[in-house]
């Protein structure tokens, strides 16, 4: 057995001794998302996040998933018991659908007195089977909204068939959470009560470094093998609501410059509009090879992070992007654009600088800005970090899930 499987067996078990300390009188929860297996993706992300830390507090917590990448249809993860249903590949939609419809509604028929609360992720098919479960076993519903704007869900749901029967049973859901006052209008013009929503923001681990701290950055390049003089980061899937041709053109300007300045992109595409090969295509047409590093997906994305400068995110849309949330915590300064989700957590020239979207001469300038100021740079970075700290912490989103989960429990 390799080293890291025999560590994955180890956590299992502590998980599960820890499990069984602690689990007397408290409820479980079952979580409904579509896809928990991606590397990358902010969903995939905070459901690890609170189901790891539900699980640390003793609560039972169960996941029904689709079985995009041929993995076991059932097993024990950290100490959540996970199923997946069968798919056939992303691209059969229907048959997909179905399955998770008929197999998932099977295994929490099966599975009914373990659990007292259906968490969806997602207005799409989590909720669906969510709702269709409800009307069977009269378990409460949570249904949490993860992207608005043009690529967001509510805008996604006009498009689908079955538009007002889809909404009809929305309506049916006991509570709602969003990310952002953008997406809690959204929600609102389906016709939920604002009673009923709740804006519940993400959350990452806060790491004990902090990448202004003396020492911090030189020590983190010489362990990821980094000799650059500065570092701009952007992490995340790349995909084409991220922005990233406006982050390359901006990035001819900035080499021009400041030819010591070396871009990290740490991601991969994926099953959103994927655009990974044409932003390389891009960065070999503007000559920008050896200043623009694509390292793929990393597992430990937070130590580039604390061996950069700058963080990057010129996004077009969002939810509330988790990789923002993980360089605010790590304490970078932060170059992102001023929609509302971002809005919610940046305030431009307090914890970040904001700029329009697509604009890569202002990209670029705020960039440089950054780069040639030391003092400005720590005191974007020391704001953001606190900021993650105060709010964005996983301990302070757990809190305010188990509250909302009691409490529909309590009143079902």
């Amino acid at each position: 057995m390799s080293q890291s499987k025999a560590a994955i067996n180890s956590l299992n078990k502590n998980v599960e001794t820890m499990q069984e300390e602690t689990q007397t009188n408290k409820f479980g929860v079952c979580m409904l998302v579509t896809d928990l297996d991606s590397p990358t993706g902010g969903v995939q992300s905070i459901s690890f996040l609170l189901l790891n830390e539900l699980n640390k507090r003793g609560y039972k917590t169960f996941v029904c998933s689709r079985n995009y990448f041929n993995h076991q249809r059932n097993e024990r993860r950290y100490g959540t018991l996970l199923h997946r249903t069968p798919t056939f590949n992303r691209f059969f939609v229907v048959f997909n659908s179905l399955s998770y419809l008929l197999d998932g509604l099977i295994w929490l028929i099966r599975h009914r007195n373990d659990y007292d609360i259906i968490h969806c992720q997602q207005i799409y098919a989590p909720a669906m089977l969510g709702l269709l479960a409800q009307t069977i076993l009269r378990k409460p519903v949570l249904v949490a909204a993860h992207r608005s704007g043009e690529l967001g869900e509510v805008n996604g749901l006009r498009k689908m068939p079955f538009r007002k029967l889809r909404v009809w049973q929305l309506h049916k859901a006991n509570f709602w959470t969003v990310l952002s006052k953008e997406m809690q209008e959204e929600v609102e013009n389906l016709g939920i009560p604002p009673k009923k929503i709740k804006l519940v923001p993400n959350a990452t681990f806060i790491p004990e470094d902090a990448a202004y701290l003396s020492g911090v950055k030189k020590a983190y390049r010489a362990k990821l093998n980094l000799p650059y003089e500065q570092i701009v980061i952007f992490t995340g899937r790349l995909s084409a609501e991220k922005g990233l041709d406006v982050l390359v053109k901006a990035w001819e300007k900035i080499h021009k410059r400041n030819p010591l300045g070396h871009l990290l992109i740490l991601g991969k595409g994926g099953g959103f509009p994927d655009i990974e090969s044409e932003i390389k295509s891009l960065v070999n047409e503007l000559e920008l090879n050896e200043a623009i590093h694509f390292l793929g997906f990393k597992s430990n994305p937070t130590e580039y992070l604390l061996a950069s400068d700058v963080f990057v995110l010129p996004s077009l849309t969002e939810g509330m992007s988790v990789a923002l949330i993980e360089a605010m915590a790590a304490g970078l300064a932060i170059v992102t654009t001023d929609i509302p989700a971002n809005e919610y957590l940046c305030r431009d020239n307090i914890n970040s600088l904001l700029i329009s979207t697509e604009d890569s001469d202002n990209l670029a300038e705020s960039v440089n800005k950054i780069l040639k100021d030391p003092k400005l740079q720590e005191r974007l970075g020391r704001a953001a970090r606190e900021r993650a700290c105060q709010d964005l912490s996983v301990e302070v989103m757990a809190d305010r899930y188990l509250n909302l989960y009691s409490k529909l429990i309590k009143d079902k």
